[in-house]
């Protein structure tokens, strides 16, 4: 099994979204990575009425740029980095565990 932390981005500073996925099936870490930039260009999609104010001649041509400029990035990563990177967080470790 492998690890990953996939970051989706938008041409925007500050505008990404991290997830992680354990998969040994490539074809279902291109899905995912694909689904994730999908969710987060929608998440920042700006008001594209404004495309005057952000220097295009008509709300097409700022969408074009914006869909262009979405992304994401693949990290392969430990087993230890993934489990630690996805665990349950407070407050949900105030849980106390037996065993």
């Amino acid at each position: 099994m492998k690890y990953y932390r996939v970051t989706a981005y938008t041409p925007y500073c500050g505008e990404h979204m991290t997830d992680y996925i354990a998969t040994d099936d490539e074809q279902e870490l291109q899905e995912f990575k694909q689904n994730l930039i999908e969710d987060n260009a929608a998440e920042w999609e700006p008001g594209w009425a404004d495309y005057a104010e952000e220097g295009y001649e008509s709300e097409e041509e700022w969408q074009e740029d914006y869909y262009a400029g979405c992304g994401a990035t693949v990290q392969e990563i430990s087993e230890a980095e993934y489990l630690e990177e996805t665990k349950p967080r407070w407050p949900f470790e105030l849980v106390r565990k037996e065993g």
